[in-house]
């Protein structure tokens, strides 16, 4: 646990050495100055709309599983969910599950559900990105560019419905598996379960989901004047998610900072823009937490449940 403290303040650490060395601090100033907050203001309303989408494939994914909540209990689910993320990432992937367990629906399969649910969410970052490399690379412009990306992204759905079969030993986590296993469950049943469960409708809802998240920058950058193409607001976020993906800071200090500044190099911005624009996306990240609180006081998840399920 100390470790893995240890290596979160990396991130910071990234953060003030970009701070000192890369940035013009009146630079910074005028740019965050000149910040139009109507556009800020829109870019957070869309994330309730983001929260909905994945809320509702969330729910079609329980009903496989025989499992009804109304469209309101997924929707506050996930919105507590994703703010316990934010905070705390390896609780909040749970945060549905104990939910679930709370209301008497056990363990394994509410797990399952959320194995089906994130499958996605965490494929599709890394197909958006090895996308956006090799256009940014073959340099093609915004419209054309925009149109392979969605192209490419939608014939990406066959591979990585597939791999769910070819990775399908190291994607369950072992105590799920032995708590299968011990219940005496057929583990390959499930897991084909999960590749049924995972058809194009899912994946459409996960896109979508992803192109809200796109939208949502977009304004953000709008709002501070950075004067970027939806494609290249596209481009930029799903190159710099490959970085950030890696667990050495809090809530993405200096990790972000770092990618959005490589990758704003390619097209010709300051590293002042860039790190203005990560201050904007933490900022944003503040303003869903503070939105889904709102949720956790309503209904707190249970982490007793989760203490009992360790």
């Amino acid at each position: 646990m100390k470790l893995k403290f240890l290596l979160r303040l990396i991130g910071p650490l990234i953060f003030v050495i970009i701070f000192y060395f890369y940035v013009d601090l009146s630079e910074l100033k005028n740019i965050l100055v000149a910040i139009q907050w109507p556009f800020f203001a829109l870019s957070a309303a869309i994330n309730p709309l983001l929260v909905y989408l994945r809320s509702h494939r969330w729910r079609n994914i329980l009903k496989s599983y025989k499992i009804s909540y109304s469209n309101w209990q997924c929707f506050s689910m996930y919105f507590v969910e994703m703010v316990v993320i934010m905070v705390v990432a390896t609780v909040g992937t749970f945060a549905k599950v104990i939910y679930l367990k709370r209301d008497g629906y056990g363990f394994a399969q509410p797990m399952l559900s959320i194995v089906s649910d994130k499958y996605y969410d965490y494929l599709l970052p890394l197909i958006f990105g090895i996308t956006s490399v090799l256009l940014v690379w073959l340099g093609v412009d915004s419209d054309i560019g925009l149109i392979l990306f969605a192209l490419a992204t939608g014939l990406a759905f066959f591979p990585a419905r597939q791999a769910c079969l070819l990775l399908s030993s190291g994607m369950i986590p072992e105590r799920l598996k032995s708590l299968l296993i011990k219940k005496e469950w057929n583990v390959e049943g499930h897991l084909t379960h999960i590749f049924d469960i995972l058809n194009f409708r899912i994946y459409l809802l996960s896109v979508a989901a992803f192109g809200l998240y796109f939208a949502s920058i977009f304004f953000l950058a709008e709002g501070l004047n950075l004067e970027l193409s939806f494609f290249q607001v596209v481009l930029i976020m799903t190159i710099t998610s490959l970085i950030a993906f890696i667990p050495i800071s809090f809530m993405g200090i200096g990790t972000r900072d770092a990618a959005l500044l490589g990758v704003f190099s390619f097209f010709g911005r300051t590293p002042e823009e860039a790190v203005a624009l990560s201050m904007a996306l933490l900022l944003l990240r503040i303003a869903v937490v503070f939105m889904g609180s709102i949720f956790w006081f309503v209904d707190p998840p249970p982490l007793s449940e989760l203490k009992e399920s360790k």
